[in-house]
């Protein structure tokens, strides 16, 4: 090898083969300097030996021991038998799908012969909504069904997942049917809620359009504004749009004190004024007895300052929304629609089955004639579940008991439909009662409008009662201050005081001399003393006073 140019050649340095390590090592991160750079380097003069060598042979196995990235044992454990393999489990799915159907599964501690059984017996405390949830989206396909019976190993090497999929393909139309189950699981809920929401929307209407109270109540309210905007071009008004009443609170006669306040107590002022015609029976009743509940209660009907009794389904009433109740009753009416269109296709599957088995029923009366009793009872010995099953069959009720719920649900439908129409007309009357055009104004807009109201009227007898509750309270207060300034007997304790004080000093005048006038002076310092006891004594009860 050459040097730079115009040097002298590298010295060529004997040639040592140092050992390869019997294990992969882990690297001495280095970079390699080719001879021509070591002249004059302190590498020029480093040469291996064939002693570095050989000690380096020495301690071989240490440094492999130490440095080796698969570290070798020193001592060699005995050999253990190696354990016999079980029989390997068969996944025939995708290890995906078979994974979410095995976790589902976990969740379950029947076998999935009596999950099968219970779809086909509908047996609703096995199939509750929670279960036909975590069911649906684990059902196994009709290529996965036929995946898993083309599989002719022996059935418990199957995976879990393949397993179940073998059994619930035995069910006819799997997944529309538990769809079916599910709707009529959920149908009493759902219909029930729908039939409060309708009657709430219907009776708030009705409630509004038919109150003598709330009638009363616009008339004054009306009163009160053109008096309020009297000389404005706002005065003299006959008819105004109903969302003013929501707008009635902006009113203020201070930050805490609105028209609404001002309206109830209006409204409770002028009650006999304003008090309606009771019916013979109201009256009858409270001539009868007036402090019996029923009497009372038609009193308070008479009252305008009560109108708000006549309002107590708005607050449901205004959360509702039309379109959406309109539209929860037609997914009830397809749901229906498609539970019996599932029994009309369950049917015709039955009546095929059934006219399968007769057949079948002939063919094997036939053959058993020439069959010996020896192959019968191996057969039963193969057959299993299915032999349990053909000496007691199990029923496919589902035909039979979303027949009876399909005629409940339709009837149960077409009321809502018809409790709908009702509602939608007593929306439109609502709408026209406040002077609005039904194909313009929307009830939603109204029913917000007036529990808006309502709200803020409810709010404002609680504040008044509160205020008037206070009042009372601090009334009761200052009497009883008052009363226990009248009894302090503040005069006649000083007159007594200064009495005994006279007499004290006529007594110490009697001994004469220095000792009287010491007694003088004490009994003027006595006098001294009451004086200002009784200008606190003042203080205290002008204290009270305040």
């Amino acid at each position: 090898m050459r040097g730079p140019p115009g040097a002298p050649p590298a010295p060529v340095k004997p040639k040592v083969v140092v050992p390869k390590p019997s294990c992969k090592m882990k690297a001495m991160t280095w970079t390699k300097l080719p001879a021509r750079m070591t002249r004059g380097s302190v590498w020029e003069n480093i040469t291996m030996s064939q002693d570095d060598v050989r000690m380096l042979a020495g301690q071989q196995e240490k440094i492999e021991e130490l440095f080796g990235t698969a570290k070798k044992t020193v001592v060699a454990k005995p050999k253990e038998e190696k354990k016999k393999k079980g029989p390997q489990i068969v996944t025939l799915l995708d290890s995906k799908r078979s994974n979410n159907v095995s976790i589902m599964l976990a969740g379950f501690r029947i076998s999935f012969r009596d999950i099968r059984l219970a779809v086909l017996a509908m047996d609703q405390e096995i199939l509750d909504e929670e279960t036909i949830d975590k069911f649906l989206p684990n059902l196994p396909t009709g290529e996965e069904v036929a995946q898993c019976k083309a599989y002719d190993g022996a059935p418990e090497l199957l995976g879990k997942a393949e397993r179940f999929f073998l059994e619930l393909g035995q069910v006819p139309r799997l997944g529309p049917r538990l769809r079916s189950v599910k709707f009529k699981v959920v149908f009493e809920s759902k219909a029930h809620a729908i039939s409060d929401n309708v009657g709430n929307l219907k009776g708030a209407c009705a409630d509004v359009t038919t109150s003598p109270r709330f009638k009363k109540l616009l008339s004054v309210v009306l009163t009160l504004g053109n008096f309020l905007n009297g000389g404005t071009f706002r005065g003299n008004a006959g008819a105004v749009k109903v969302g003013f009443l929501a707008e009635l609170k902006d009113t203020k006669s201070s930050p805490k004190y609105t028209m609404v306040h001002f309206l109830h107590e209006y409204l409770v002022e002028h009650g006999d004024e304003l008090k309606l015609d009771l019916t013979e029976e109201q009256t009858a009743l409270i001539a009868a007895d007036p402090v019996t509940k029923e009497a009372k209660e038609a009193q308070r009907s008479a009252l305008v300052a009560h109108f708000d009794d006549d309002l107590a389904k708005l607050s449901a009433a205004a959360k509702l929304d039309t379109n959406q109740l309109e539209a929860d009753i037609k997914i009830l009416d397809r749901g229906v629609t498609d539970v019996e269109k599932e029994v009309e296709a369950c049917k015709k599957i039955a009546a095929a089955a059934a006219e399968k088995v007769e057949k079948m029923s002939v063919i094997a009366s036939v053959a058993g004639a020439g069959k010996g009793g020896e192959e019968k009872a191996a057969d039963g010995e193969k057959n299993g579940d299915a032999d349990e099953e053909k000496e007691h069959p199990v029923v496919d009720n589902f035909v039979e008991v979303m027949t009876e719920f399909a005629t409940h649900a339709r009837d149960t439908v077409k009321e809502h439909q018809k409790e709908m129409l009702e509602a939608a007309e007593e929306a439109k009357k609502l709408i026209k009662f406040f002077g609005e055009n039904p194909s313009n104004a929307k009830v939603e807009d109204v029913l917000q409008t007036l529990n808006a109201f309502y709200v803020d009227y409810i709010t404002a007898v609680t504040d008044l009662s509160k205020a008037k509750k206070a009042a009372a309270e601090k009334q009761m207060k200052m009497e009883k201050a008052a009363a226990r300034r009248n009894a302090k007997p503040i005069g006649g304790d000083l007159a007594a005081a200064a009495a005994a004080s006279r007499g004290g000093l006529r007594r110490a005048g009697g001994g004469g001399g220095r000792g009287g006038g010491r007694g003088g002076g004490r009994g003027r310092g006595r006098g001294r003393g009451r004086g200002r006891g009784r200008a606190r004594a003042e203080r205290e009860v002008a204290d009270d006073a305040e």
